[in-house]
């Protein structure tokens, strides 16, 4: 469960640097404001989940709509023209809801033992 969560924190991070990194901050500005509200929200409750000792479910189910979000953004807020951004948002993306869903199960089962 924590590996998926520090996935998580790092990939917040990530969409935090990589409208610099990729160099698309000033080519696609909705797409450098999407990653970054994204990237706070994925590294504050990656936190929140790290430091929780019972972090509720819910919010990993959170990190998952912010994945669905990333996937969808560039299609939404239409920059899919510029391929480094939406390709970056749509692979992490599905890697975010990847490592949520597996954050989920983790959860749904220490509450299960636990309960």
């Amino acid at each position: 469960m924590k590996r998926a969560i520090w996935i998580n924190l790092l990939l917040g991070i990530w969409l935090l640097l990589a409208p610099f990194a990729l160099d698309f901050a000033a080519v696609a500005n909705g797409a450098a404001v999407a990653n970054g509200i994204i990237g706070i929200l994925l590294v504050v409750t990656s936190v929140w989940i790290l430091q929780a000792p019972a972090p509720p479910p819910a919010v990993a189910w959170f990190q998952g709509l912010c994945g669905v979000w990333l996937v969808c953004a560039p299609f939404v807020r239409g920059f899919r023209q510029v391929t480094n951004a939406a390709g970056d948002d749509v692979g992490v993306g599905i890697i975010v809801i990847i490592a949520a869903l597996a954050a989920s199960a983790a959860f749904a089962r220490t509450h299960r033992i636990a309960g």
